[in-house]
């Protein structure tokens, strides 16, 4: 009902919270900055009128919008992330009310908080300049290595809930991934005072929403089990149990998703490969999965690839952590092998046997140029020495943007590779097999873990045994050579494969 209320409503009202930490400096800058977007689309994300300098003066993002006319070092970021970590940004509940009437160019409302107020469309512009930036955008200075807001405050300070909030309502408004387990992905960092109601809250926002009927007679975990159990009915797909998990859930069972975590799901990783079809790990063959009478038991038929044989990582990008990372980013500036864990890999990488260093630098960025606004697969092969450049185990060409200074010449000719790699291994594991096969796994992946392809699902995932032949799942895997179907039969037999049972 909430969803037709919102829709017939002419407006919304959304009160944030007394005024408090500088909210009145944040909600101007909201107003200025998004009228000011509004006002410069075409020219920040179509790159329409005068072309900018080539020069070296403009070399970050932030540069770029300043010389644009918006002055946006100058701005007080903190007291902006402050007003963005507000409780409000963080209730599921709060979706839908905004979803409703989004869309960036037609969305209404009105934002107060104390006595200050700012329109709908202000924020959205204004989220989507700042998300535009975080994303795509050079965050070093090359001439004095220094983090540039707003780079700087995400970092110390993490993603706030209202960045997130204006993701997930952009998604909810205008795209096709309108489905329920996308959705429950997307908005892990959600919260609600009931568990069951980080689920419930998005029946009324998607298409699937009929997948699951609210009923709180039920437990949440039947809910959890019984959703999870109508989702591979509904699509015969094992995408729902896609995801990285940052801790084992404490209670059975491990395939069901973990709503009781803000941190599930969470990261990038393999999620913004999950709506892109490059990736079919087992081709065309649909799920083949059951479950017991007590729905603790999930049977799935696939295929076993093999045991991990190693694994380097994670690669460390959990916000709590990242209060020091700035000072780290600048050193990987200069030197990406100044960090351990990159120190970790270049040592693996001096061990390959010639041949297999394509193997490699194509799995730690899951064979994607991720760099730009649209990913470009397969990655290019300018990666190779773009990575060893990065290793500090080759030299710039000589013609690479020849004349301007060292700093600038390498941050953008290593840029493409490193940010392809840091979105595909954050909070992720690099992995080898027995067998020799390279990958990216799950944040809890460990030595002795089991690589499968379950059919029905569109990457590899990791399994963890535990006896008799029974697994608990530790999250999604991209494997090199086996993410196209390669390892599975075309056809859809029933029988075929193995069975493995996740508990």
């Amino acid at each position: 009902m909430m969803g037709e209320i919102y829709t017939l409503a002419k407006t919304t009202l959304s009160w944030l919270g007394e005024a408090a930490d500088q909210s009145d400096v944040a909600m101007a800058l909201i107003q200025t900055l998004g009228d000011w977007t509004r006002e410069h689309e075409g020219e920040i994300f179509d790159g329409e009128g005068e072309d900018m300098p080539d020069d070296g003066s403009v070399q970050t993002m932030t540069a770029a919008i300043e010389w644009l006319g918006f002055p946006l070092s100058a701005q007080n970021w903190p007291a902006v992330w402050r007003f963005l970590e507000r409780p409000y940004w963080s209730r599921v509940w709060v979706i839908q009310e905004l979803a409703v009437r989004g869309g960036i160019r037609k969305a209404s409302g009105v934002f107060v908080c104390g006595e200050d107020e700012f329109e709908r469309p202000q924020f959205d512009y204004f989220c989507v300049l700042i998300l535009f930036i975080l994303l795509y955008g050079q965050s070093i200075r090359a001439s004095s290595l220094e983090i540039e807001e707003p780079h700087r405050s995400m970092l110390i300070n993490g993603h706030p809930p209202g960045l997130t909030m204006s993701q997930v309502v952009t998604a909810c408004t205008g795209g096709s991934n309108r489905n329920l387990d996308w959705l429950l992905r997307t908005s892990a960092r959600f919260q609600a005072t009931d568990p069951r109601d980080k689920l419930y809250a998005l029946l009324g926002l998607v298409e699937d929403g009929n997948i699951i009927t609210p009923d709180y007679s039920k437990s949440y975990e039947e809910v959890v089990r019984m959703f999870v159990a109508s989702h591979i009915e509904k699509y015969s797909s094992l995408r729902v149990l896609l995801g990285n998990r940052y801790r084992a859930i404490p209670s059975s069972p491990s395939w069901v998703p973990d709503l009781l975590s803000q941190e599930f799901h969470g990261g990038s990783g393999l999620i913004p490969a999950i709506g892109n079809d490059r990736f079919q790990a087992s081709g065309s063959r649909l799920a083949v999965a059951s479950l017991n009478v007590t729905l603790s038991s999930l049977f799935c038929r696939g295929v076993s690839i093999d045991i991990i044989d190693k694994a380097i990582g994670p690669l460390l990008m959990v916000e709590k952590q990242l209060d020091s990372a700035v000072q780290d980013l600048q050193t990987a500036a200069q030197s990406v092998g100044q960090n351990t864990f990159f120190d970790a890999l270049i040592d693996f990488y001096r061990t390959l046997a010639p041949g297999s260093g394509e193997a490699f630098w194509r799995t730690l960025c899951l064979d994607g140029d991720w760099s730009g606004i649209d990913t470009v697969f397969p990655a290019p092969a300018i990666f190779e020495l773009q990575m060893r450049v990065a290793f500090g185990m080759d030299r710039i060409p000589a013609d690479f943007m020849a004349g301007t200074p060292e700093n600038t010449r390498y941050i953008e000719f290593v840029g493409p590779f490193t940010r392809s790699l840091m979105i595909a291994l954050s909070n992720r594991t690099f992995f080898t097999l027995k067998d020799g096969r390279m990958g990216v796994g799950p944040y809890l992946a460990q030595p002795g873990d089991l690589v499968v392809v379950l059919f029905g699902a569109v990457f590899c995932l990791v399994l963890r045994p535990v006896g008799d032949n029974r697994y608990r799942l530790v999250g999604d895997a991209y494997v090199h050579g086996a993410m196209s179907g390669e390892l599975v039969g075309g056809t859809n037999d029933q029988e075929d494969g193995q069975v493995f049972e996740l508990i």
